[in-house]
């Protein structure tokens, strides 16, 4: 079935789920139907679950709203931990999916000779080639960034006159990506600073994130991609592991896919190395709640990011600058 349509201000598509696929590649201009989001000048599902289908046409019924989630079997055994081939730097995160795409951070000279930071991307194979998705200039620096789990939308932490959480948003099945705007963060206090840091959205309606601040992490909800508020205050500075032994919080911190778990990087009292950790909730309701787990790997970690079905996990090894990933049942 395909009938064209008018919805508000958008031009946009629907097609019935006919075949178990999810539907379906919407258009938009500045609003959506129901709950689906506008990424990328596509109106998607939050949970990034949209199957491409150019040129149908929305016919004025609003989809279904996504199922629960089930929750993915946290891993307790290794199966590999190596270095991804020739990649190096930081903050690394991927979509991994078949049409996957991974982002991460380094540092490089610019053009004056002076150290600048750059965003990389890269599309298909997440050892790369790599390329630039956006570099410092005099005006604005940019850090910290974290992929939406679908690959086409991103959010980084922008300093200049002030500091604030930039969205950005890839045209699906290309490495074009365009700055979209300034996230609200409503409720927020104080003001971000360089030292905070945003996290990858979960896929729940609607969706939720965290920020990474020096006395624990703020917990976001969206209210429109451009505006979030604050929900949660939960001040962190150790956690206690199942031994009754302190875990210090160094923040780094995201939230699994269903929002049930976040991942952030600590150390173990009796431990001489930073490693990826890891609390629960019964419900995206409640605080997260002790005792804090460590997630399998060999080396010291920073910016920790586990995959949606929770088979792997990446990182960046500090002394070497080298992206990491481990491998779990």
């Amino acid at each position: 079935m395909r009938l064209l349509g008018l919805f508000g201000l958008f031009a946009a598509c629907y097609r019935p789920d006919l075949t178990g696929e999810v539907a379906c590649e919407i258009t938009c201009v500045a609003a959506c139907p129901g709950d689906l989001v506008c990424r990328g000048g596509l109106c998607e599902p939050r949970d990034g679950s949209c199957a491409r289908d150019s040129g149908v046409t929305f016919d004025g019924l609003e989809p279904d709203a996504p199922g629960p989630m089930t929750l993915c079997t946290m891993p307790t055994t290794l199966l590999a931990d190596q270095e991804l081939a020739g990649v190096t730097g930081e903050w690394f995160v991927a979509a991994v999916s078949p049409a996957s795409y991974a982002v991460k951070f380094r540092l490089a000279v610019g053009e004056a000779g002076q150290v600048i930071g750059v965003i990389e991307g890269t599309r298909g194979a997440i050892t790369g080639p790599y390329t630039t998705v956006i570099a410092d200039d005099t005006s604005v620096s940019h850090r910290a960034p974290r992929l939406a789990r679908d690959g086409v939308e991103l959010f980084v932490r922008s300093e200049s006159s002030d500091v604030a959480i930039t969205r950005f948003s890839r045209t699906a099945g290309t490495d074009t990506w365009s700055v979209l705007s300034k996230l609200t963060l409503n409720g927020l206090s104080p003001a971000l600073t360089t030292v905070d840091d945003p996290s990858v959205p979960t896929q729940t309606t609607p969706r939720r994130m965290v920020l990474s601040r020096v006395s624990g992490f703020v917990e976001l909800e969206e209210e429109v991609p451009t505006i979030w508020k604050v929900i949660r205050t939960q001040n962190a500075t150790s956690y206690q592991s199942p031994a009754s032994i302190a875990v210090s919080f160094a923040g780094q911190a995201s939230l699994t896919a269903d929002g049930r778990r976040l991942i952030f990087r600590g150390r173990a009292a009796n431990e001489p190395l930073n490693g990826a950790w890891y609390l629960e909730r019964a419900s995206l309701d409640v605080p997260f709640v002790d005792p804090a787990r460590k997630l399998p790997a060999s080396n010291s970690v920073a910016h920790p990011f586990l995959s949606t079905d929770c088979k792997q996990l990446f990182y960046d090894e500090p002394s070497s600058s080298q992206i990491r990933r481990v491998s779990y049942p």
